[in-house]
Parts: structure tokens; sequence; C-alpha cells
């Protein structure tokens, strides 16, 4: 009778030990909350906050450090850092690989659209292309992936939570390397205001996914950008709004340090910048230009 007892008391023990580490498994994800990107402090430390890093002047100092298992709301979501969304409305900015953002692998929770012909994903509201579409995605976006499936993935993106096809997210780990910051100025005339291309690979054949003006109109000074890593001749590099893409590397001058990769990209073709396509800055808006969707989708679905 005493060795029955003790073998139950041993399986109710390996049964509550089973449930706790379930539990902790599970707790390392926000829950999904209407119209909200939601992040959860998995640095045991804590996460660190930074003001306004987009600011030349940034010191880089953790103005606060939030607490392990703290939940915070994310306004604009990135590799290297997140947006934090506050109602004081400051530029806080907290490191990505301190959060977690869904029950998905920690390696899959962030996906990069990337489209080779289009502007725009539409993001369904099924895992169908018949399905309505919702809101259209511009390519270069960042996502979290909260269900990634064999085709389709159940994504949030701003504060919309529907699906994408996987043929056009690239998922991404968040950025463990050592982070840089840089401005953004023409390598021939520094002080020159002009633009520049953000491409979708590092390469000049890269599609373009933004046109990223060197003066930043808000703050009246030089633009900066994160710097994620320089591969060659070329930056990966994240801006302000959110937007992931390459640009040559002579036309960053780095902040802060960022990892480099020694070796060079092999590029088949277009291994020069198509520095002709930048323009000068002006004031004047640009022309609105139609929407222009992956092959999925057709108007009336």
């Amino acid at each position: 009778m005493m060795n029955v007892r003790i073998s139950a008391l041993l399986l109710c023990v390996c049964l509550l030990l089973s449930c706790a580490a379930v539990a902790e498994e599970n707790v390392v994800a926000p829950e999904v909350v209407a119209g909200k990107i939601m992040g959860y402090v998995v640095n045991a430390e804590g996460a660190d906050v930074y003001e306004d890093i987009f600011s030349q002047g940034a010191t880089m100092e953790p103005v606060e450090t939030i607490a392990y298992g703290t939940e915070v709301e994310i306004q604009t979501l990135g590799l290297g850092y997140c947006r934090l969304k506050r109602e004081s409305k400051d530029h806080l900015y907290v490191r990505t690989i301190d959060l977690s953002f869904s029950n998905e692998p920690y390696g899959s929770q962030l996906a990069i659209v990337f489209l080779k012909n289009s502007k725009y994903l539409p993001l369904h509201k099924n895992a169908n292309t018949k399905s309505r579409r919702i809101v259209s995605i511009p390519d270069g976006s960042y996502v979290v992936v909260l269900e990634k499936g064999e085709t389709f993935s159940r994504v949030l993106y701003e504060k919309h939570d529907g699906y994408v096809q996987n043929s056009y997210l690239s998922f991404r780990e968040a950025w463990k390397d050592q982070l840089g910051r840089a401005l953004l100025r023409d390598p021939k005339k520094p002080q020159r205001h002009t633009t520049v291309n953000l491409r979708s690979a590092n390469a000049g054949t890269g599609k373009k996914v933004a046109v990223v003006p060197t003066w930043d109109k808000t703050r009246k000074a030089i633009t900066v950008l994160t710097l994620l890593q320089i591969k060659g001749d070329w930056a990966e590099i994240e801006t302000e709004k959110g937007l992931h893409g390459y640009l040559k590397a002579e036309w960053v001058e780095a902040l802060e340090p960022a990892e480099v990769v020694e070796e060079d990209i092999e590029l088949t073709e277009g291994e020069a910048m198509d520095d002709a396509e930048a323009v000068e800055d002006t004031d004047e808006p640009e022309a609105e230009e139609a929407e222009d969707y992956a092959p999925e989708w057709e108007e009336g679905n």
C-alpha cells in the first residue's frame, strides 16, 4: 500500500511539473488584441528603452528599462528596433530581440513582404485568394506571424489581422548581431538634399521598394537609418517608418558600428546602383499611383 501511495504521489508531482513547463512555454507570447500589435518582454534582465534613435543627436543611453514579462504595445515593427506606442507619443524604442510577439517559433515571428513585380500585397480575411481584401500591405513592410501555415500564414499588419500567401513573405529573425545607426548622405555631395532608391535585394537589379530622402523634413536634419549590416558594397537598413531594404553602402555614414561582412556579394548583373534615378527632393507632392497588386489579387474578389 505504501508503494502505491508513493507511486501516486510521484505521478502527481510529474503532472504538476509538466503543466508548469507548458505554462512557461506559452507565457512568452502576448494575447492577440484586436487592433493592436502586442509584444512581451522576454529578456530576463528587462528591455532597455531608447529615445528617438532616428535623431542624429540621440545619446543611445537607456531612458528606462521595462521588466521581464511586461506586455507593451508596438507602433512600428523592425528587425533591429520596435517603436513603442505610448499615450505621450514620445519616440521610444526597444531592441526587437528583447520581445516576443506570437506563439510561433522565435525565428518565424516576423516576416518581410517581398514582391518581385508588384507594390502591394492584399491581406485577406480568410486563407484563400478569393477571400475579401482587408487592406493592402506595401512591399518591404514588416508583419507579425501569428500562425505559420503551409501555404497561407495568419499575420498582423498594423491593426489588421488576416492571411497572406507564404510565397510573398520572407521570414526573418530579430537582429541578434551588432546594431548601428547611420546618416544617409550623397557620397559625392554630402550637403545636397536628394533621394536614394531603397531596393528589395542587395543588387542594382533589386526592385525599388521606396525612395528615401537624405533630408528629414520633420526634424530639419539629415536622415538617420538603422544599419543592420554591410555586405560588400551594400548596406541592409531599416527606415523610421518601418521599411526594410538595401542601398549602396557608400550612401551611409555610420554613427555607431554595425556588423560588417567582409566577403563581397556576387552579382550576375546590375552591379552598379542606379543612382541616376535619384531626384532632387522638393516640396511638391508626388502624383498618386494606382495600386499595383500581387498576381493573386483581382479587383472585386
